[in-house]
């Protein structure tokens, strides 16, 4: 045990207690690198994120107009059934009544 008591004098605590300190700095300084780095793709990821939602709710709204003018088309086709449709069910009725 005197052995070991002198082996560790105070110059060697002292060098001990330096070195734990730096490598505690150098710890604290990756710590600080990767918090930099997350905070920098946050506020990139953010950025990004902004700029898509105006893509998308710029082709929606071209979406939307295209709708719209389909809209036109199709109630013109449905009129267009609707007339036809009549035309034959009145030349049915038409042809049954020449048969009687």
């Amino acid at each position: 045990m005197e052995a070991m008591r002198e082996a560790w004098s105070d110059d060697r605590l002292d060098e001990l207690n330096r070195k734990v300190d730096e490598g505690f700095r150098r710890v604290d300084d990756g710590f600080r690198r990767v918090d930099a780095d997350i905070r920098a793709l946050r506020t990139e990821s953010k950025a990004e994120l902004i700029s898509l939602r105006g893509e998308m709710n710029e082709r929606f709204a071209q979406i939307d107009s295209r709708f719209g003018q389909l809209h036109g088309r199709f109630d013109g086709l449905q009129r267009t059934l609707i007339v036809v449709n009549g035309s034959i069910v009145a030349a049915l009725i038409g042809l049954i009544a020449t048969q009687l």
